[in-house]
Formats: C-alpha cells, sequence, structure tokens
C-alpha cells in the first residue's frame, strides 16, 4: 500500500469500533480493527452469547433496550444491521407498548419515530460483527493489545490517552494528514503502528461529532 495511502486504524472491536469502522469503510480502502479479545466466528447469537469472554464489557449477557436515537442511526447509516436484528426477532417498542399499566399516552407528532430496540448486548454485538466481518476492506484482526508509553493499556483508554499526551507535531487540518510513530520504540515488545488521516469530508446526509 502507498505511504500516502495509509488504512484507517480503529483501536477496540466493541460496538462502538465495529460501528466506526463500517462507516470508515465509506471513505478508506482499507481498515483496520484491532480488539483484544478473541471472539470465535458463530453462526447464530445464541452461539455467541454462550461462548464469547468479554471481560472488559460490563452487562454482556444481560438483555437491553436500546433507546430510540440507535434506532434512528441504524435507519439512516446502518439500515442491513436494523435487518439484520430483525430477522433475528429483535423486538421493536413503540411509546404504547412501554407506557406503564393504565396510562394513555396522547399522540404526539414524532412517536412514530421514538421505537426501542430489545435484544441483548450479545447480539447486537453479534449482530454488527457479522456485517464488518462480511464487508470488504475491513480486517477484523483479534487478540491484539495495544503497547503504548512502555505500558499495556486498554483500547478505551487510547483516546485519553492521546489527547492528555499529544503526538509531536501540529494538529491536521481539513486536508492535511499525519503519521502516527511506533507506539513502542522497544524492540523487544510488540507494538501498533497506526496511520491516522483526517478522513474526507463526510457525504451531505452526514454528520460528524468530536468523540
Amino acid at each position: 500500500m502507498a505511504a500516502d495511502d495509509p488504512p484507517a486504524v480503529v483501536l477496540g472491536g466493541g460496538i462502538a469500533g465495529l460501528a466506526a469502522a463500517r462507516l470508515l469503510a465509506r471513505h478508506y480502502p482499507r481498515v483496520v480493527v484491532l480488539e483484544r479479545d478473541v471472539r470465535t466466528d458463530c453462526g447464530d447469537p445464541e452461539s455467541a452469547f454462550g461462548t464469547w469472554q468479554r471481560p472488559g464489557v460490563p452487562q454482556f449477557r444481560h438483555s437491553h433496550a436500546f433507546l430510540a436515537r440507535l434506532r434512528l442511526v441504524l435507519l439512516a447509516h446502518l439500515p442491513e444491521l436494523l435487518d439484520r436484528l430483525r430477522a433475528l426477532g429483535v423486538r421493536e417498542l413503540g411509546l404504547a407498548e412501554i407506557a406503564p399499566p393504565g396510562i394513555t399516552l396522547a399522540h404526539e407528532d414524532g412517536d412514530e419515530e421514538v421505537v426501542l430496540l430489545a435484544c441483548r448486548r450479545a447480539t447486537f454485538e453479534w449482530a454488527l460483527r457479522e456485517c464488518v466481518r462480511m464487508r470488504p476492506g475491513i480486517e477484523l484482526r483479534e487478540g491484539r493489545a495495544v503497547w503504548y508509553r512502555n505500558r499495556w493499556i486498554r483500547t478505551d483508554r487510547v483516546c485519553r490517552q492521546l489527547a492528555e499526551h499529544p503526538l509531536p507535531g501540529p494538529r491536521p487540518g481539513p486536508s492535511a494528514s499525519r503519521q502516527v510513530r511506533p507506539l513502542s520504540a522497544d524492540s523487544t515488545r510488540p507494538s501498533v503502528v497506526a496511520m491516522m488521516t483526517s478522513p474526507p469530508a463526510p457525504a451531505a446526509s452526514e454528520v460528524a461529532v468530536p468523540c
């Protein structure tokens, strides 16, 4: 791969990391996801529920009700994931179904958008991982930890570490790019060489927000 065409590297392959990789694939020909835990390829979410070990994920096997905002984001940006969840039997709960017994809510404009998704966290992560795993151009590398500033760190702390200890050089502008140095200069330990660039301008239907 040419030096001026680096991949996007995502540290952490949970729900946030997998979703980021799926959306970055619209702008980069190659996206690499580094995840500490190893998740076997399962044919269904029940197998993932029983076999995946996710020590860094709280409430991995609990039932969840994902809020309406998530469903709207899926409709706008990842409709194939919502279709997969529906095919698995994930319930969509409208206001009438979640109102306490004996309470009737007066209809208001926009009520049809207030729909929760009722499913396990494990089911959601399995479905999203399948969407990412089958996407050309995305490499999912599991069992990979990150070595940064002479210690192992959890991938969910990488953004905070970089914010507290920014890498040398000016911050990239709209069209600038920057290559991050190896995270460890010690050749006796593994390191991650991450190339980070500012992504192209988002499509008109997408809005970028700071992470």
